[in-house]
C-alpha cells in the first residue's frame, strides 16, 4: 500500500468523493486506485480517464 506524505490528507479533503483516481510513478506508469481506506472508489474500476491515459501511454512508449 503507498504511504507517501501527504496521501491521506489529498484523501480526507477530496479523495473519497472521486469517481476515478490514479498514481503516476516512473517504474509502474499509471496505477488505477479503486479502493483506499476499505473505501470504494468511483465504481471500483478504473475510470474511463484512467484507461484512456494508460492506453495513449503504452501506444506512444511502445510505437
Amino acid at each position: 500500500m503507498l504511504a507517501a506524505p501527504g496521501w491521506k490528507f489529498f484523501l480526507k479533503g477530496h479523495g473519497y468523493e472521486n469517481r476515478g483516481l490514479f498514481i503516476l510513478t516512473t517504474g509502474a506508469e499509471i496505477i488505477p486506485v479503486i479502493k483506499v481506506d476499505n473505501r470504494i472508489i468511483g465504481d471500483g474500476i478504473p475510470g474511463a480517464i484512467t484507461r484512456s491515459l494508460t492506453d495513449r501511454f503504452k501506444r506512444y512508449v511502445f510505437k
